[in-house]
């Protein structure tokens, strides 16, 4: 006759998470900011914990919207920025936050923010892609050449976008 067990095996074990969001569209010169959202969606605590964020090419960091405490280093054309966030107990979850500033000139159509946390062998990853939209508006504005003093004047305005996606457009009353 054997033994039968009398209880259940539990088994204890940090697991990381990570989510990136940041805006669907930006445009060239535009600051973006991604929120970080991480976990410790285990049971037990885990030490040396980093977040490490790749910055796109055509873009710099922006450390003035970002959480304090990124380091950033570059390896030829790829930079990678490190946030150190040291011990996560089981259960802990917060945000931190990585901004890029675009680059007047950068000529991708979008850009992907790619973002990872570890502790040795224990990581996760995730990423946030960003459509960069070129606007180019012209409006034309047409009316009677002359008009009665305190009389109504009419004007058509025509608006034409022939870049790839306009966000707000404001068209001044002259």
């Amino acid at each position: 006759d054997g033994i039968a067990p009398t209880g259940s095996l539990v088994q204890t074990s940090p697991r990381l998470d990570i989510d990136v969001t940041g805006d669907l569209a930006a445009e060239p010169g535009d600051v973006v900011t991604y929120a970080l959202g991480y976990a410790n969606t285990g049971d037990i605590g885990i030490d040396d914990v980093v977040i490490t964020a790749d910055v796109p090419a055509g873009t710099q960091f922006n450390a003035a919207n970002s959480t304090s405490g990124w380091s950033c280093e570059s390896s030829g054309d790829d930079v990678v920025c490190e946030l150190s966030l040291g011990a996560l107990n089981g259960g802990a979850s917060g945000t931190v936050w990585f901004a890029v500033a675009l680059d007047d000139d950068i000529a991708a159509e979008t850009m992907t923010v790619a973002a990872g946390i570890s502790s040795g062998d224990v990581l996760a990853g995730a990423s946030a892609t960003t459509a960069i939209v070129r606007p180019d508006i012209a409006a034309v504005m047409r009316g009677p050449a002359t008009a009665n003093p305190s009389g109504e004047v009419h004007y058509d305005v025509t608006v034409t976008n022939t870049g790839n996606t306009a966000t707000i457009i404001t068209v001044p009353d002259p």
